[in-house]
Order: C-alpha cells, then structure tokens, then sequence
C-alpha cells in the first residue's frame, strides 16, 4: 500500500481548503483524476480528506494533533476540554461527501474508593488476625500532575475506615462503597503560545495519617512521612510487638478503587529505611529523571549518593543487637576520618535522624552536606556521635552496650555496628555511594533494584536470620516499553 500524499503535491493553495461561516464550512475539489497508468499497468486512485489545522481569532494558523485540538479558556491556557475529529466517509474512489465533525469533549471527573487490604497477620489455624489491628484509621488521598510530579496533600480528601468496614467473609478486606472520593480532576489540558496542546494526568494514591487503637477511643497521629505504626500481637499465648507498613497503589486518573496495603512484620529490634529529605520508608521508586537529586560531588568525581537509617525500636529495648549490611553491588561505603567520634550536638530536644544534614530547628552547628559523610549514632530529642572506627572485627563484638563503632570491611563489601547503648529509640544512620557511570550502566537495559538489608547477630558474632531491608526501584523505560505513533494527512 502506497502512502498517502497531498494532491497536489507541494501547492497547498491547491490542496487545501479553509472552511468557515463564509462559506458555511463546506468545500468542494473537481477534476480530480479517477485512474492513471504507468508501466506497471493501470492505477486507480483514493482521495481522502483531514483536517491539518484551524485559525486563530488573530490570524495564526495552528496544526492539528493527535486528530483533536484545544482552545484556551484563560490566559494561562488552560482548557475545558477538547474538539475531537470525527470523519464519516473520509475515503473515496468516486464522487461524494465527506462529512468531518469537530466534537466536544470535556474535561471529566473521577471517583476513587479506597479500598484497605491487610496483610502477614492471619493465624493460619485461627483464620482471625493476630495482630493488634486498630479499629479505624484515617486516610489521607495524595495527588501529583504528571508521572514525575511531586505528591501533595489535598485539602479536605481524608476519610476513615473502621473495623465495621471489614468484609463478612474476606478478613483481610476494609471497603465501604458508601466511602469515596468523588470529582476529582481526571487530567489538565494546557495550550501553548503556538496553539498546540499538552495533557497531563492526574495521579492518586493514599497515606495513613492517623490511626485509633483497639479498645482506645483516642486518636494516635502517625508522622509526616511515616509509612509505619507500631502494634503488638498474641499468638500462641505469647505477646510480641511488631509493626504495620503501608503502601499505596497508585491511580492515573481513571473511576474504581484504590488499594492501600497493610503488611505486618515482627518487631525484631531494628528496622531498615531509606532516606529521601526529612522522611524515611522501607521501599521507594522514583524514575530515572528523578536520580539527579541523589547526585553529589565527591572530589572530582560525580556519585549517585544514598541515605539509610537502622532504627532500634524503642518498644523492644531487649532485642537490640550488633548488626551488619552487606553493601549492594557496586557500591561503597561513605566515610570521612575527619568525623570520627565529634559529637554533632547533645541536650536538644529537636534533634531527630534528619538533624545530621542540615542542623536541628533553630539552632546551628558543624553539620554535613546533605548526606551522612561519616556513620552517625543519632539519640533523637538529645543527640548524635559520629562513629569511631574499628581496628577489626573483634572490636565490634566487644564494645556490648558501649561506644559507637563500626568495621568496615571492603574484601566483603560488608558494614559491621556494635550494640548501641538503648534507653529509648535510637538510629544508626550512614550512606553509600556509586559511581555515576557505573549506576548508570546497570539501569541503561531497564528497572534496577537497588536492596540493602540489615542483619542481625548474637552476642559474639554469629549471624541470625533476623534481617530487614529497604528496597529502592529505579524506573527506566526502554526501547521495548515504548508505543511510537504515527500521525499523518494527505
């Protein structure tokens, strides 16, 4: 099949017709040739028409695109919605009419139920939770423009499910169809200064911002950021502490529901969370584009760096330990002799995990530079102590309950942390580093996954299976995910 061309070629004056309310929007074409022939025998002709483009009121003549166009409704350029072309016999191999309609699509809102699935907390001979789940918990719906958009906070989303929402033979479900979100913008339309048009959607997904425990009728804030609350559970007559991490699907702008997830783990004394800003949580995608805001300068070269804090629970006192981190391939451990043992501060009520990069609210001191340069012990609401360096791995099994100090053993890529002296919540914080080029080279075929686990050991060393890990997902679309679309007239 040939492809289609403007007849006549290059004389648009021939070619093209302008419709309008002076000629009532109809135009005609004669004398165009039905067949010809060449040596390869006789060839019959097929006309169509498209519509290429329109006039501005001002004289400017924009192209069509993706068969629609739009028109700005304020100076910004956004837009209702938009004119949608249609055609009704648009091909033709004898005379006729072509009919083409400009149809008007506005803008549409959406409606999106949240929906709570939990999950790791079902005793199997029981078939009922062992955990402690809470009987309501308020959920907060978070949008951002676009797939690399920041997420924020809308103003008066937030509904609560309550254990009365729980489904009669599904214990693992809370939804209420009663209980949604509704008109909710779908996507933004937007004319640029040259008349075409962008479209972006709008995307959706759900944080837990509070929660009321079991047989509690008071509320317990969950912090800006926190994507975890602590709980404990019975089973086997035997009561432990553990904890529920949410995660969110995500929704690009289309009616249904919205699926926020409860996973339940044992408490094991430590918790493993990657840092983005002042927040932390077990798992974290981002795209491609989003990585140059882990690019630091090192030297003269140029690494991707990543924060991560151990977090010793504060509610299992007991179960602290030393621990390990085996380092994800490629990658190094960020340290600076310079800081071992300087106290950052102490005796400040605000200073928390976070307070190492940038200094604690309202007060300043010697702080790093947006990532920890050296293992730091953090005390939040007292203070932190920049680790002293260990001669050998001994030293780590010996210092029990006194010091902070880490072994770095670079044969094995593995991080080793003695057991810190705990009267309340206390964090290990430290950062890894990659060399741009050779990041860049693992995600260059696809998603990479980036998994850094912390483990824990006995008194002397041995190594249990107690672990917890944080997992980053790097997005990069390649050649293969891609849809290409070709848009043609004649």
């Amino acid at each position: 099949m040939n492809d289609w061309t403007a007849y006549p070629e290059n004389d648009t004056t021939k070619s093209q017709q302008t419709l309008n309310d002076s000629n009532s929007w109809h135009a005609s074409w004669s004398n165009l040739p039905n067949q010809n022939a060449d040596s390869t025998g006789r060839i019959s002709y097929t006309y169509r028409v498209v519509e290429v483009g329109y006039v501005k009121t001002d004289g400017t003549k924009v192209a069509i695109q993706n068969n629609a166009f739009a028109l700005a409704k304020d100076t910004q350029g956004n837009a209702d919605g938009l004119y949608r072309v249609s055609y009704q016999n648009q091909e033709l191999t004898k005379d006729g009419i072509v009919v083409i309609t400009n149809t008007y699509e506005p803008l549409t809102s959406i409606e999106l139920t949240p929906e709570k699935k939990w999950e790791g907390d079902i005793d199997s001979q029981t078939q009922n939770p062992f955990a402690e789940r809470p009987k309501s918990i308020t959920l907060q719906l978070q949008q951002k423009l676009g797939e690399n958009g920041r997420w924020t906070s809308m103003a008066g989303k937030t509904l609560t499910l309550t254990k009365d929402d729980q489904y009669q033979y599904d214990k693992s479900t809370w939804k209420s169809d009663s209980k949604k979100f509704e008109n909710l913008p779908e996507k933004v339309i937007r004319v640029n200064a040259d008349g075409s048009y962008t479209e972006q959607k709008y995307y959706y997904r759900l944080v837990e911002i509070n929660y009321t425990p079991d047989g509690s009728y008071t509320a317990v804030t969950i912090p800006d950021g926190d994507t975890s609350f602590d709980v404990t559970g019975t089973k086997n007559n035997q009561t432990f502490n553990g904890r529920y991490s949410f995660t969110s699907d995500e929704n690009s702008g289309f009616s249904g529901s919205l699926k926020i997830t409860n996973t339940y783990k044992e408490d094991i004394g430590v918790r493993k969370n990657i840092v983005v800003g002042t927040s932390s949580s077990e798992d974290l995608s981002i795209q491609k584009d989003e990585l140059s805001q882990f690019k630091k300068k090192i030297g003269t070269e140029d690494y991707y760096i990543f924060s991560y804090v151990v977090e010793f629970s504060g509610s299992n006192i007991a179960a602290a330990s030393p621990i390990s981190d085996r380092l994800p391939d490629g990658f190094e451990l960020c340290e600076d002799d310079s800081w071992r043992g300087q106290k950052i501060i102490w005796d400040d009520t605000t200073f928390n995990q976070y307070s190492p990069f940038t200094g604690s609210t309202g007060k300043e001191y010697e702080h790093f530079k947006d990532y920890y340069q050296h293992p730091v012990f953090v005390w939040p609401g007292y203070g932190g102590i920049c680790a002293q360096i260990a001669p050998n791995l001994d030293k780590i099994w010996a210092q029990w309950d006194d010091g902070t100090w880490y072994y770095y053993d670079k044969e094995n890529d593995r991080i080793y942390f003695n057991k810190p002296r705990l009267w309340a919540k206390m964090y290990i914080c430290y950062s890894i580093k990659i060399k741009c080029e050779d990041l860049e080279a693992k995600i260059a075929s696809g998603n990479y996954e980036i998994v850094n686990q912390v483990i824990k050991h006995e008194r002397y060393g041995t190594e249990t299976d107690k672990k917890d890990s944080a997992s980053l997902i790097i997005k990069n679309q390649t050649p293969t995910d891609l849809i290409t679309k070709t848009y043609q007239s004649a």
